[in-house]
This record gives C-alpha cells, sequence and structure tokens, in this order.
C-alpha cells in the first residue's frame, strides 16, 4: 500500500525527502522528512492503524500530515491505478514523524480500503478531512480517527477502460502513457 505518490508533478518514492506538517507550539509548520523509518537494515514506510499501537517502533511519536496531489497503487493485474481527489484537492495522510540520528523521518497510516479502492488494494492511506487532519496534528480524537475509514472522494484512473467496474463517483483523468 501506498508505495508512491505525486506531489507538484513529482512522484515520491520512499527514502525520498519531502515536505511534511507537523504541530509546532501551538501552530501548523512545514518540515522536511525522509520517508520512511530506517529500522534493522529495513525501511518501514507504512504503518497499519489497527495495530501500530503494539510495535515499540511507532509508539509515543508526534502525529504529522503528507500532502499530496495523488497516489498510485497496482491492481492483480498489474495495472498502474491514480487515486484523486475529486473535486481537485490534495489528500492529506496521515503519519507519524521521528527524529532519528538528527534527521526527520516519518511513516504513512494505513487502514483498510473505502469503496473506491476495495476491488483494487486491501489497504489504503488514511486519508483525512481537513477538520480530522487539524484534529490528528493537536493530538485530538486520535483513536476516533485510526478506527475511521476515509470518505469515498477518491477518483480511479489507469491506463485500460475498467473502470466500469467500479461504483461510487469517478473522473477519468488522462491516459498514462
Amino acid at each position: 500500500m501506498c508505495s508512491r505518490y505525486e506531489e507538484n508533478n513529482k512522484i515520491i518514492y520512499p527514502g525520498d525527502t519531502v515536505n511534511i506538517y507537523i504541530e509546532y507550539n501551538k501552530n501548523i509548520v512545514g518540515i522536511h522528512s525522509l520517508w520512511g523509518f530506517k529500522n534493522r537494515g529495513n525501511v518501514v514506510f507504512n504503518a497499519r492503524c489497527e495495530n501500530m499501537n503494539q510495535y515499540s517502533l511507532f509508539k509515543d511519536l508526534k502525529h504529522c500530515i503528507i500532502k499530496t496531489d495523488n497516489y498510485f497503487e497496482w491492481d492483480q493485474a498489474k495495472h498502474k491505478i491514480i487515486f484523486r481527489s475529486i473535486d481537485g484537492q490534495s489528500l492529506l495522510m496521515a503519519g507519524l514523524v521521528r527524529k532519528n540520528n538528527g534527521k526527520n523521518e516519518h511513516t504513512i497510516i494505513t487502514t483498510f480500503p473505502n469503496q473506491s479502492v476495495q476491488g483494487i488494494h486491501h489497504r489504503m492511506p488514511l486519508i483525512l478531512n481537513r477538520e480530522q487532519a487539524i484534529q490528528w496534528l493537536f493530538n485530538n480524537n486520535s483513536e476516533e480517527i485510526l478506527n475511521s475509514i476515509p470518505e469515498d472522494y477518491t477518483a480511479i484512473s489507469e491506463q485500460t477502460d475498467m473502470l466500469t467496474k467500479f461504483t461510487g463517483p469517478v473522473k477519468i483523468l488522462n491516459k498514462w502513457s
């Protein structure tokens, strides 16, 4: 789940440094952060919302928001599928951030899929609306947010015409080349 996303026409991969948002002194500020926690020779770039509190790697970390234009998944036939907001707004993904050897590292929290995603993949990023994003950053209603499934406001596009199998609002985007 969510091993690539796009921001400002740049594809972001685990290991890339990007801008994320955190709460600092009761303000929302942007910081640079490496996508992925370095952990025993591996990079952990996603955390499952339903069990992340069971792992010491994710305990007592600062909340963050990762802003993106869209994210990608691949279906079982290996077709690349793009998920975007129907209204063209940025997607706001919940995450966790930590300092490791003086550098910021973050991970994206994943959840169970909404209707827009469930026919494609068994996980999706925990996408928040603006109100939830503010609550997440200020550590309010965190458990409620972690237990929520994102609204069906993502659109689906891919290089074939399989869009007919999906229900819900769909905005057809340009085909990939």
